[in-house]
C-alpha cells in the first residue's frame, strides 16, 4: 500500500499574478519530443534530436511565453541536444536568444543504463513487464547498468570529457538524479534567483520532478507517478523566502495546476487501532511537514490531551523541534486511527482516544475525544475534514465526540458548528497571546 503523500501548506491559484511583474517566477520546461519517443526506444543519456513535432513543442512553449511577456536573464539546459534545441527554438520564438545558455549534465534526464536505445517492447519481452515497471517506476531501484567499456559510457562521450569520470552514471535510480539535481540547483541556479534574475530552465521528465520534488516537497510515490507534460511551460511562483506560492501549467485554454492529476480523488476510510511499522512512519512524515501548521507547532507540545509548553517562545523549557515532534508521536502513536485514502494513498488522519474521560470545567465527560487532524492541505477545500467527521460520527453512533481546536482556527471551528458541536469551553491565552484552546462536543440526539 502507498502511504506517503505531500502537504502542501498553501493552496489555491490565482491566475491574475501572472499579471504582476514584481513576482518571483521560475520557469520550467520540459523539452519536446524527440525521434526516439517516436520509435518507442529508451531513451535516458541518449543524445539524439527533437523530432518535428518536438520542434513544435518548443515554438509553442516560446509562444505562451511571449503571450504572456515573459522575459528571461538566462537559461540552464542539460548537456542533451534534445533538451538544448528546445531551448533555442523557445528561446527564437520569444527572440531572446541572446541571453546565456547554460548547459550542464546534471541536468540530464534519468540514465537508463543497459536499457538505452533498446525498444521498450522488446525489453519487456526480454526481462518481464513488471521487472521493467519496477525500474521506471520505483523510487531506488536502478535498471541493469552499462558495462565501462560499452560505447554508451558517458565517460566515452566528448560532451562529458571535462568532467571526472566518476562522477558519471552507467545507470540511475530516481533517487541517483535527486543527489544530482538538487545540489546543482541549490549552488548555482538558486544563486541566480537570489540575485533577482529571471531563469529558464529546459530540462527532461526525471530532472524536472527531482526539481518538483525539492521545491514542494513531494512524497516518493506522489513523484514518482507526477506526470510533466512534453513543451508546456510550467510556472513556479515564488514568495520572499523562494518557496512555492503557486504552481501551474500555462496554456492556450487554461491554467492547470501540476498536481491536478493525483488529486482527483478516490477515496476510501479505514479505522486503525494499532499503527503498523509503515503506518507509523507515514504519520510521522506527515506530522513533521505539517509540524508548522498549527499553534502551537506539534512540536512545542507537552502531550495531546490537554498540556502544551509554559509559553511558545520561553527559551529556558525549550524543548528542540526534533525532540518535541518525538514525544508528540510517541502519545498520538498510541490512539486509534481514522485514515483517509485517495487511490491507496494516505491523505490525512484523525487520531482519537476511545471512551476517554475528558475533564472539562463543568466536570468529566465520557467521549471519544479526537486529538489531532491533519489534511493534505491541497485537499483542504474539497471537505476531506468534513468528510472524516461524518465518518467518525457514523461508525461510533451513539457516543459523544469531543475534540479541542485554538481560537482562530475559522475553518475548523464553522466544519463543527456545522455538524451540531456545541462550544463547551475556552481556555484563555492557552496557545499564546490572544489565542484560546477551545472544546468542542457533541453529544447524541
Amino acid at each position: 500500500m502507498r502511504t506517503t503523500f505531500l502537504f502542501f501548506l498553501i493552496l489555491g491559484i490565482s491566475y491574475q499574478s501572472l499579471d504582476n511583474p514584481d513576482l518571483i517566477k521560475l520557469v520550467l520546461v520540459r523539452n519536446g519530443e524527440s525521434i526516439w519517443n517516436q520509435l518507442n526506444l529508451f531513451v535516458g543519456w541518449s543524445d539524439v534530436k527533437l523530432s518535428s513535432k518536438g520542434k513544435e513543442d518548443a515554438i509553442g512553449a516560446g509562444k505562451l511565453l511571449k503571450q504572456q511577456g515573459f522575459i528571461f536573464d538566462i537559461c540552464y539546459t542539460s548537456a542533451l541536444k534534445r533538451s538544448i534545441q528546445t531551448a533555442i527554438h523557445l528561446l527564437d520564438e520569444i527572440d531572446q536568444l541572446y541571453i546565456p545558455i547554460i548547459k550542464h549534465y546534471r541536468l540530464n534526464g534519468r540514465h537508463y543504463g543497459a536499457l538505452q536505445g533498446m525498444n521498450k517492447e522488446v525489453i519487456n519481452l526480454k526481462y518481464g513487464s513488471d521487472k521493467v515497471k519496477a525500474w521506471k517506476t520505483s523510487y531506488d531501484n536502478p535498471p541493469p547498468s552499462l558495462h565501462e567499456e560499452d560505447y554508451r559510457n558517458p565517460a566515452k562521450q566528448l560532451q562529458y570529457k571535462d568532467y571526472p569520470k566518476e562522477l558519471l552514471p552507467l545507470r540511475e535510480s530516481f533517487k541517483d538524479i535527486i543527489d544530482r539535481v538538487i545540489p546543482y540547483y541549490q549552488e548555482v541556479i538558486l544563486p541566480d534567483i537570489k540575485q533577482g534574475k529571471k531563469v529558464l530552465i529546459t530540462a527532461h521528465s526525471n530532472s524536472l520532478r527531482a526539481l518538483i520534488k525539492h521545491l514542494d516537497d513531494v512524497s516518493e510515490q506522489d513523484i514518482i507517478n507526477l506526470k510533466i507534460r512534453n513543451g508546456v511551460p510550467l510556472i513556479y511562483e515564488l514568495d520572499n523566502n523562494l518557496k512555492p506560492i503557486k504552481r501551474y501549467y500555462l496554456d492556450n485554454k487554461h491554467y492547470e495546476d501540476i498536481f491536478s492529476q493525483i488529486r482527483n480523488p478516490e477515496l476510501d476510510f479505514i479505522f486503525v487501532d494499532k499503527l503498523n511499522l509503515e503506518q507509523e512512519k507515514t504519520v510521522y512524515e506527515i506530522c513533521k511537514k505539517a509540524d508548522m501548521d498549527f499553534v502551537p507547532p506539534l512540536s512545542a507540545r507537552i502531550d495531546t490531551v490537554h498540556k502544551f509548553k509554559d509559553a511558545v517562545n520561553n527559551n529556558k523549557n525549550h524543548i528542540p523541534n526534533d525532540q518535541g515532534l518525538k514525544i508528540f508521536f510517541d502519545e498520538i502513536k498510541k490512539e486509534s486511527f481514522l485514515f483517509i485514502m485517495n487511490h491507496g494513498r494516505i491523505e490525512g488522519f484523525m487520531s482519537f482516544i476511545k471512551d476517554y474521560s475528558l475533564s472539562l470545567d463543568e466536570g468529566n465527560v465520557v467521549c471519544d475525544y479526537i486529538t489531532i487532524i491533519i489534511i493534505d492541505s491541497r485537499n483542504r477545500n474539497k471537505g476531506f475534514t468534513k468528510k472524516m467527521y461524518d465518518v467518525i460520527l457514523k461508525e461510533r453512533k451513539g457516543k459523544k465526540i469531543a475534540t479541542r481546536t485554538w481560537s482562530t482556527n475559522y475553518s475548523h471551528m464553522h466544519i463543527l458548528d456545522k455538524l451540531g458541536f456545541k462550544l463547551v469551553q475556552r481556555d484563555l491565552d492557552d496557545r499564546g497571546v490572544n489565542i484560546d484552546t477551545v472544546y468542542y462536543l457533541k453529544t447524541p440526539v
